[in-house]
């Protein structure tokens, strides 16, 4: 790997902002449409051919997610428009181990320019050995893949025995079993807030869920940030 040239992101791929779709402009149909959350609906029009990448620009900052068929990239994300010459599914893993998180350009909100990133400096194997690269991490996402399918499956299960319970039992409002309070964001500039061990949930986190069940969030912070 220290073999690999350094090149600055914007040679590597190019980047654009993604497009405005409202649920009520939405039309039922096959295209997925990709915010920065990951998949948060479906259409039937594309606005990009796959496969593709699109990383999180509103939140969930520079996490990247996958599309092997054509989609629709939201204005919540960033979508590449041109690998140039680059193996698509090696820049998806790239994105994975590349921290954008950093490079937040918003004074409310957590926000990521892609003229703020364009200098990111990253290493890039030759195109023969991304494709081996790529060959090897995509037989372990289709591994993923088929062990979170089997989890769907045991969390269907899971609804229905918990249904079957809460029938034969008194029914009660959510604050009598459990204290609720608000959340809040640590300053998203102070480094020593973020990347701890502690699970930090946004609305983008419970939307992409699969099942009503939270497991792990796409950010965390530290004791300090809690």
């Amino acid at each position: 790997m220290s073999s690999w040239p350094v090149r600055p992101l914007s040679e590597v791929i190019a980047l654009q902002r993604g497009h405005d779709l409202p649920t009520t402009s939405r039309t039922a149909g096959p295209i997925p449409v990709i915010g920065s959350g990951g998949v948060g609906g479906w259409h039937n029009e594309a606005k990009a051919e796959g496969p593709g990448v699109v990383i999180g620009r509103a939140t969930n900052l520079g996490v990247p997610y996958w599309s092997d068929t054509p989609y629709w990239p939201l204005n919540t994300a960033l979508y590449v428009t041109d690998f140039k010459g680059n193996d698509p599914r090696f820049i998806y893993h790239l994105f994975q181990v590349l921290d954008l998180s950093g490079y937040n350009s918003g004074s409310v909100q957590p926000m990521l320019n892609r003229n703020y990133i364009a200098q990111v400096p990253v290493q890039l194997p030759p195109i023969e050995e991304q494709r081996r690269i790529s060959s090897v991490l995509g037989a372990l996402d289709d591994l993923i893949a088929t062990n979170t399918a089997v989890i769907r499956d045991i969390l269907l299960l899971a609804d229905t025995l918990a249904e079957g319970l809460s029938n034969q039992g008194s029914n009660c409002v959510f604050g009598d079993v459990c204290d609720v309070f608000g959340g809040g964001t640590p300053s998203t500039k102070d480094p020593f807030l973020w990347h701890g061990d502690i699970r930090w949930a946004t609305p983008s986190d419970i939307t992409a869920l699969p099942s009503p069940y939270l497991f792990d969030t796409a950010r965390h912070i530290t004791q300090a940030g809690l």
